[in-house]
């Protein structure tokens, strides 16, 4: 059998949750629910509005520099070079090819340049239902699959509220199997101090907000020549960049040293 994994990218990659909370932030939208996944729902907007700002941030030059999500850098490589596993990137980004190249350099960037073997892009929001049939029965790793072959023990997390109901309906059909499925919800940012009212009209696109105060530590206040800056992450002896260390586990010593350098500014 191959060495293949499909994989999503957002979530599972990179913290574009994260960063999105940031880019909206700036631009003067509040966060009004943060364990909502519905876009719509958690900024207090309307549906269809929420669904032109995702297609904006994910076509601006944002998406070329998100940050990896937790410890993806860490086990992306040793599956890749330690266990010869490559990657194969099925992501509902955009068609926008220019935006596409700024994932893959992205990606390349953070993972290395021969992690991935394929990558595969469908438009914003897409299902990638058509997609995945070609893998089908290849041997890949299918949790149906797996459970037909006599696994009997199974543990499966997401962040895709979808993915984790089509997971749990397996319980129903094999009810003598163990199976845990969790969903992961990501830690959401701070909501920035200071708010602007905007019609409805006014939040058709984005808007600029002032500039923060040097003491002022909401999110807002991460500035891209800040989030550039470099910490020493104190578990590996590295330089860092913030926007990389502030994507860790708030109780890691590399999140309380971007925290701190930022405190210092």
């Amino acid at each position: 059998m191959n060495k293949i994994i499909l994989t999503d990218c957002d979530g599972v990659l990179t913290n574009w949750e994260y960063a999105f909370d940031i880019y909206m932030q700036q631009h003067g939208f509040n966060l009004i629910d943060p364990l909502k996944y519905n876009i719509g729902k958690r900024y207090g907007i309307d549906e269809e509005q929420g669904k032109k700002l995702i297609k904006i941030f994910n076509e601006s030059a944002h998406i070329g520099f998100l940050p990896p999500l937790r410890d993806a850098m860490y086990y992306v490589k040793r599956l890749h070079e330690e266990h010869g596993y490559v990657f194969h990137c099925i992501t509902s980004l955009t068609s926008d090819k220019n935006s596409q190249e700024l994932r893959k350099m992205n990606l390349r960037k953070l993972f290395g340049d021969t992690a991935f073997e394929k990558f595969v892009f469908l438009e914003t929001g897409a299902d990638k239902d058509e997609v995945l049939k070609p893998y089908r029965n290849t041997g890949y790793y299918w949790i149906e699959d797996k459970i037909k072959k006599g696994y009997d023990d199974v543990f499966f997390i997401d962040d895709s509220h979808k993915n984790v109901v089509a997971v749990s309906k397996l319980k129903q059909k094999y009810p003598n199997i163990k199976m845990k499925v969790q969903h992961v919800k990501h830690e959401v940012p701070k909501a920035p101090a200071k708010t602007f009212n905007h019609s409805e009209k006014e939040k058709q696109m984005p808007t600029r907000k002032e500039q923060p105060k040097g003491n002022d530590m909401s999110l807002k206040s991460l500035l891209p020549k800040d989030l550039d800056k470099k910490v020493k992450n104190p578990d590996t002896g590295k330089m860092i960049k913030i926007k990389s260390a502030l994507a860790y586990d708030k109780n890691t010593k590399a999140y309380k040293a971007a925290e701190f350098a930022l405190k210092r500014k």
